[in-house]
């Protein structure tokens, strides 16, 4: 159990940090996307509600952990990377980094998971060659 809580914690570092870079890197160019929009007046309303949903999914830091989750769960991320790819054209950068870094996170905790199953396995059960199991039977008096 503690392996999983920490797989969390890394994942969640991973996810802040991303959020952190995501805000400066790519939130100012969709804010002034937004603005410049809104200024020029001969946007289209599809337009300005794709510009109003990247303002909403990359505002601010927790918004963007949010994405970023939502990114590494692959839940209907394209909805998000393929129109923020149109305002900020190295935005596919970006998520393809945080998901092959958050990926190899999680599958190395998920890979130490295995080695302590495993590990219990053998301490619990020892094979019957093993000096624990033939000491457990013989003890010295």
């Amino acid at each position: 159990m503690r392996t999983l809580f920490w797989t969390v914690v890394v994942v969640c570092l991973i996810t802040y940090i991303f959020s952190i870079f995501g805000v400066v890197l790519i939130s100012s160019q969709v804010a002034a996307a937004h603005a410049a929009a809104l200024d020029a007046g001969n946007a289209s309303a599809e337009e300005i509600d794709t510009l109003n949903m990247l303002v909403e999914c990359t505002g601010s830091v927790w918004a963007w952990m949010y994405t970023l989750i939502q990114v590494l769960t692959l839940d209907s991320w394209n909805g998000i990377a393929r129109p923020l790819q149109s305002y900020v054209s190295g935005s596919w950068a970006f998520f393809y980094s945080y998901i092959a870094v958050a990926a190899v996170a999680q599958a190395r905790s998920q890979q130490s998971i295995r080695a302590l199953v495993a590990l219990n396995r053998l301490t619990l059960n020892p094979a019957p060659w093993s000096i624990a199991r033939r000491v457990a039977k013989n003890p010295k008096p």
